[in-house]
């Protein structure tokens, strides 16, 4: 697998609501399966939406991201921790639409679930350095 982490932030607020928010993370998912891609965790806030992708084969003109920053990544989007409803760690614990594959059992992971966990449980706000993403 080649994981990818996208960012994409506005001004103004992405989604208004829950049915909005619902909306949003569908189409995104959909738009991913349809290219093959696997939409792995994410964090969506009123302005943001962050993504960690994977992508079954290599895609040569993206950078991925190193197997050793995939914890921090998968630590970073968990900032937010178990108790907000648009993240791939709160599926891990509440019913859902389980939009990640974090959030559904089976999910064929480099990292041990347990790791994924403890690193989200820390709620490390560590900043991602460019040179990590690389």
């Amino acid at each position: 697998m080649h994981y990818i982490y996208q960012v994409m932030k506005r001004h103004r607020p992405l989604y208004s609501g829950q049915r909005e928010a619902v909306t949003l993370l569908t189409r995104c998912k959909s738009a991913l399966l349809s290219e093959g891609i696997l939409l792995v965790d994410y964090l969506l806030l009123p302005s943001s939406l962050e993504l960690l992708l994977a992508f079954p084969h290599i895609n040569s003109s993206c950078q991925g991201i190193p197997s050793k920053a995939l914890l921090t990544m998968f630590a970073h989007l968990g900032r937010a921790g178990c108790n907000w409803p648009y993240s791939g760690f709160y599926e891990l614990f509440h019913k859902s639409q389980c939009f990640a594959e974090l959030g559904k059992s089976g999910f064929d992971s480099p990292l041990p679930l347990n790791a994924i966990i403890d690193a989200k449980r820390k709620r490390s706000t560590v900043e991602i350095r460019a040179d990590e993403i690389a």
